[in-house]
């Protein structure tokens, strides 16, 4: 998988959840721990998550799944 490909990726996962949970870009972005510039920039693809940003929203998708 290519840079471009996991950013364009993990720009639709990150819009699709945020969406799906009704959540607004700030709201995200207060749960992951980082500016709501960087959500934006991470759901337009201009910038690639680091692997703890990707860990933490992946341990929110999973508390949601879980009804936590």
């Amino acid at each position: 998988m290519t840079r471009s490909t996991r950013t364009i990726s993990a720009a639709a996962r990150f819009r699709r959840f945020r969406k799906s949970k009704k959540m607004s870009q700030r709201m995200l972005a207060l749960c992951l721990g980082i500016s709501r510039r960087s959500v934006i920039y991470i759901e337009q693809g201009v910038k690639e998550p680091s692997l703890r940003h990707l860990s933490e929203f992946e341990a929110l998708v999973e508390r949601h799944r879980n009804g936590i």
